[in-house]
């Protein structure tokens, strides 16, 4: 890392430890995790996704080296009120990421379950997004999701558009835009809304690797069908490489539009650590626990606790 790098690295630290955010969206440029899964509660009804194609699809263009990826979950949902009581949460993700030097392309697929004695609901998501990167300092990109849920045969399915552009400033600075769209089908009636999000972020490059980054969403309810399903997002993350050995934390801050219907207030924490060289071998673990509270009625108290192990080959 030049010196130039290393200034820039120490001063833009406290400015996002400033501004207080909170989990892992990647909107301005990739982070320095090859994969991981990331999991919203029902109540957000947000994509479940392992952190290939990130938040922003532009992102994707500044995110070698590339990759496939593959990996598992496992923990449990845990309600803290009284009587206690747990379900199981089990999972796999895989996908690949191909980053050239003037396009670029993800797809990856997760999928989760949550065992509750003996109901059971299923979530699934996919993505696909392609990237085109004009110059050294502009990133477009475009992408396409689905996510689905079969609570117990109650399913939902969510379709997803985004559209994104990234700038990259100074080699080691990013911002971030996106804006997308959802398509929700539940109970034979469809309706959308539109969704906006922003970023700010710091990498370097070199044996020597930070990634510093503030993500915002913006995620309104839909219309008619379903109440208190929006939610605004603040993430703070940092991460560190160095030399292959890979350190990183985030946590995410969720307040959800409210009247009465579930949880307003979510905290999520994720710790990674793992063996991430600049190509070849890579394994990475990651450590997760959401908190999921009223913030009056205190009607809901729940935990969600889960490991996921990755394997990686970069290239």
């Amino acid at each position: 890392m030049n010196r130039f790098a290393s200034l820039v690295a120490l001063l833009a630290l406290p400015l996002l430890a400033a501004l207080v955010g909170t989990a892992h969206a990647q909107m301005a440029t990739a982070d320095l995790v090859p994969a991981a899964p990331r999991i919203y509660h029902p109540f957000a009804l947000g994509f479940s996704t392992p952190n290939i194609a990130p938040e922003n699809p532009a992102a994707l263009a500044w995110g070698a080296p590339s990759r496939v990826a593959a990996g598992m979950l496992d923990g449990a949902v845990e309600d803290n009120q009284a009587p206690f009581t747990s379900s199981d949460v089990s999972g796999n993700y895989l996908g690949g990421r191909f980053v050239g030097p003037t396009f670029g392309f993800a797809l990856e697929r997760q999928s989760t379950k949550q065992d509750s004695a003996g109901f059971v609901t299923e979530d699934t998501s996919s993505e696909l997004q392609a990237s085109l990167r004009v110059g050294e300092w502009l990133a477009l990109g475009l992408g396409m999701g689905d996510y689905s849920r079969d609570a117990g045969g109650f399913v939902t399915d969510i379709g997803r558009i985004q559209y994104g552009a990234t700038v990259r400033l100074a080699e080691v600075f990013y911002v971030g835009v996106l804006a997308f769209k959802d398509s929700l089908e539940q109970l034979g009636t469809s309706t959308e809304r539109s969704g906006t999000g922003f970023g700010l972020a710091l990498r370097t490059q070199g044996p020597w690797q930070w990634y510093l980054a503030y993500d915002a969403l913006d995620l309104p309810d839909f219309p008619v069908v379903t109440a208190d399903t929006g939610f605004k997002s603040s993430t703070i993350t940092a991460q560190v490489n160095a030399g292959g050995f890979l350190l990183g934390v985030s946590k995410a801050d969720v307040t959800r539009n409210y009247d009465g219907g579930g949880p307003s207030d979510i905290t999520s924490t994720n710790v990674d650590v793992g063996w991430v060289p600049m190509a070849g071998f890579a394994l990475s673990l990651r450590s997760s626990k959401t908190d999921l509270v009223d913030n009056i009625g205190a009607t809901t108290d729940e935990s969600v606790k889960f490991s996921a192990l990755a394997v990686s080959w970069l290239f």
